[in-house]
C-alpha cells in the first residue's frame, strides 16, 4: 500500500466523525449528570457507584476482547499509583461541580490538553507549534473571563477552582498512562484503575460522607447510568476502537465540542442561563483547546 493510499485508509469517514462527535456530546454532558446525582448522593460516593457500574462493562469487554486481567507483581505499584490519581481527579470533580454550575464546570474540565501539550513539548520532545502557544494564551483568556464574572451567577469559586484542579490531574493521568500503556492494554490499564480505586472511593465515602446522606431518586439513578454505562463505558470502547484505526491527533481536534455541548446540556436540562460571558468564556477555551490539539505541520 503506498503512503497515500495509507492516508486515504486512515483518514476519518462519516461514520467515524459522528462517533466522534457523539462521544463529544456524551462528554459534555458528564457535568449536567454529576450534578443531579450529586443533589442526592454524596460526591464522593457517587464516584465510586459510577466506576462500580463501569468495571461491569469494562470486564465485559475485556472478555469480549480476550485481554487477561492478571497483574503482574512489577505491574502493582503502578497501577496502583494510576487509580490514586483517578481518586483524586474524581474526588475534585465531583466536589467542585457540586459546588459550582454545571456549564462552567463542563467548561474548566476540558482544560487538560493545556497541561499535557506544554509537558509533552518540553519533556517528550513532541511538537506543539506557534498555534499551541496561541492556544494556551487563548484558553486562559477564557478561563480569566469567566473568573473576572464567577461570583456574578452564584458559583462557587471553591468549586470553579476544584474542577480546574482536576483538569489539571487529567493531564497528569494522561501523561502518567502514556508511559504505562507500553507495559499495559488500555482495557486492561482501566479495569485495575477502576478496581483499585474502588476501596478508596468507598472507604473515603462511608468514613467521612456516612451512608444516611444516600438517596435513590430516579434522577441519581438516571445520572448513575449516565456516567457509568455511557460515559465510562461506551465513550470507552468506542474510543479505544476509533484510536485503533484513525490517528489521535485526528480525533482529539474534535474535543473543542466538548463544551460546548455541555453548556448547552446545562441550559437545556437544569436551566442555567446561556450568558455573554458564559459562551464568551467557552469559545475562548474551545478556540485555545482546537489550536492546542491541532495536528502540528512537520
Amino acid at each position: 500500500m503506498s503512503t497515500r493510499d495509507a492516508d486515504e485508509a486512515s483518514r476519518l469517514d462519516l461514520p467515524a466523525a459522528a462517533l466522534v462527535v457523539l462521544c463529544c456530546a456524551l462528554w459534555g454532558g458528564n457535568s449536567v449528570a454529576v450534578k443531579f446525582t450529586v443533589e442526592h448522593i454524596p460526591p464522593i460516593g457517587c464516584a465510586g457507584l459510577r466506576f462500580l457500574i463501569s468495571l461491569v462493562v469494562i470486564v465485559f469487554w475485556c472478555r469480549v476482547d480476550g485481554t487477561a486481567l492478571r497483574l503482574e507483581r512489577s505491574h502493582v505499584m503502578p497501577a496502583v499509583w494510576n487509580a490514586l490519581l483517578l481518586f483524586l481527579q474524581m474526588a475534585t470533580f465531583n466536589w467542585g461541580t457540586q459546588q459550582t454550575h454545571a456549564g462552567r464546570a463542563s467548561v474548566f474540565i476540558n482544560i487538560h490538553p493545556f497541561l499535557v501539550a506544554p509537558v509533552a513539548w518540553l519533556v517528550l520532545n513532541e511538537p506543539m507549534g506557534w498555534r499551541g502557544v496561541v492556544g494556551l494564551l487563548v484558553a486562559g483568556a477564557g478561563v480569566a473571563l469567566l473568573f473576572e464574572k464567577g461570583g456574578a451567577d452564584g458559583a462557587s469559586l471553591a468549586g470553579d477552582l476544584a474542577v480546574i484542579a482536576s483538569g489539571l490531574l487529567i493531564g497528569a493521568t494522561m501523561l502518567y498512562q502514556k508511559s504505562l500503556l507500553r507495559r499495559f492494554r488500555p482495557n486492561h490499564l482501566l479495569f485495575w484503575q477502576l478496581a483499585l480505586s474502588l476501596p478508596l472511593f468507598g472507604g473515603y465515602s462511608l468514613a467521612f460522607e456516612g451512608l444516611s446522606h444516600y438517596q435513590f431518586p430516579t434522577a441519581a439513578l438516571t445520572g448513575l447510568a449516565y456516567q457509568g454505562l455511557l460515559v465510562s463505558g461506551f465513550c470507552f470502547i468506542a474510543w479505544m476502537s476509533l484510536l485503533r484505526r484513525y490517528p489521535a491527533n485526528q480525533l482529539a481536534a474534535f474535543g473543542f465540542l466538548t463544551p460546548f455541548f455541555g453548556i448547552t446540556a446545562a441550559n437545556m436540562l437544569r436551566g442555567e442561563p446561556l450568558g455573554l460571558t458564559l459562551v464568551g468564556g467557552c469559545s475562548l477555551v474551545a478556540w485555545g483547546l482546537y489550536l492546542v490539539t491541532r495536528p502540528v505541520a512537520r
